[in-house]
């Protein structure tokens, strides 16, 4: 077998795998209107009583402190992500003290859990800037989760992998 065989029919094994992970921006009904990010669930305040969740402006997201984090992931190069912790996300609408973990939803549908742990751990952001411009493909963002992967060794794993939601819409506390 040459190479070049036995190269393309790894092209189409790797191909075959990731076909599942390749995601187009749809508008899935969980996803808000008229806002780029819907908080539900054990939410202390709300602004869309229609809806009982508070929905983010992109305005309201570019108001909250930034941090940036130098990371790839499983799909990305290395970059830098910018945008509030999930933490100051919620710090706005407050946390119900009984609630443990997030369950974080992609215009997909594409549904990752994140444990209320993680935030103090790893300090995750919703991420709007990459390399110090705005997300603006519809297949990632404008919304992107993500963790400081490269500076930990435990989140570069494909369970841990699963927490970077790309084309972030809606962030429900349970």
């Amino acid at each position: 077998m040459t190479f070049r065989a036995w190269a393309s029919g790894a092209a189409l094994l790797v191909l075959a795998w990731a076909a599942p992970l390749v995601r187009a921006a749809e508008n899935h009904p969980e996803c808000p209107t008229g806002a780029v990010l819907a908080l539900t669930g054990k939410i202390q305040h709300i602004n869309d009583k229609a809806t009982a969740s508070y929905r983010f402006s992109e305005a309201d997201l570019l108001k909250l402190p930034t941090k940036t984090l130098k990371t790839g992931s499983e799909w990305t190069p290395v970059a830098e992500w910018s945008g509030p912790t999930i933490e100051a996300v919620l710090k706005v609408v407050g946390v119900d003290k009984s609630a443990t973990r997030l369950r974080a939803v992609a215009h997909d549908g594409f549904a990752a859990m994140i444990p209320l742990s993680d935030l103090s751990t790893y300090g995750p952001v919703v991420a709007h800037t990459k390399d110090g411009q705005r997300i603006n493909d519809p297949k990632h963002g404008p919304l992107f989760i993500a963790y400081p992967r490269d500076q930990h060794p435990e989140l570069q794993t494909a369970a841990a992998g699963v927490k970077f939601v790309w084309a972030l819409c809606t962030i429900e506390v349970q």
